[in-house]
C-alpha cells in the first residue's frame, strides 16, 4: 500500500518558477511505501513539515483576522465620509438657494407679500448655513 504526500506544489510548469521550500527535495518521488514510512528519518521530516505548515496556517489566520478588522474599519470610515459629504452638499444647497432668494428680492419687492417672504426665506437659509458651519467648526 502506498500513500501520497503533497508537501509541495505539483510539477506543473507554471508553478515551478514560484516553488518555495527545499529545492534539493523538489524532484523526489512523492509516493512512500510502508517500509519507508516506518523509517524514523521520514517520520521526522513529515513532522517537521507538519509543524511548519501549522505555524504558517496560524500566521495566515492571524493575517486574515487583521485583514477583516481593517476592512470593517475602512468600510465604517468610508460610510462616515459619505454621510459627511452628503451633509456638506445639503449645506451648500442651502447657501445657494438662500443667495438666489436674496438676489431675487429686489425684483419681487413690487409684489409686497411675495417680496417679504422671499427676503425672509433667503435670509433664514443664509443664517442657517452660517450657523451650521460655525457649529461644525467647533465640533471638529
Amino acid at each position: 500500500m502506498t500513500t501520497t504526500f503533497d508537501l509541495e506544489p505539483n510539477d506543473d510548469s507554471s508553478v515551478q518558477g514560484n516553488r518555495k521550500g527545499r529545492p534539493a527535495l523538489s524532484n523526489l518521488r512523492r509516493e512512500l511505501s510502508e517500509e519507508e514510512l516506518s523509517s524514523p528519518g521520514v517520520a521526522r521530516m513529515l513532522l517537521d513539515a507538519l509543524d511548519r505548515s501549522e505555524t504558517e496556517a496560524g500566521e495566515v489566520r492571524e493575517f486574515r483576522d487583521r485583514f477583516h478588522s481593517a476592512d470593517k474599519e475602512a468600510a465604517v470610515a468610508k460610510e462616515q465620509l459619505r454621510a459627511l459629504a452628503s451633509r456638506d452638499m445639503v449645506l451648500d444647497g442651502a447657501l445657494a438657494i438662500g443667495a438666489v432668494l436674496i438676489g431675487l428680492t429686489p425684483s419681487a419687492w413690487a409684489v409686497q407679500p411675495v417680496g417679504w417672504i422671499i427676503a425672509v426665506l433667503g435670509a433664514a437659509l443664509l443664517c442657517l448655513f452660517i450657523l451650521a458651519k460655525w457649529l461644525k467648526r467647533f465640533r471638529s
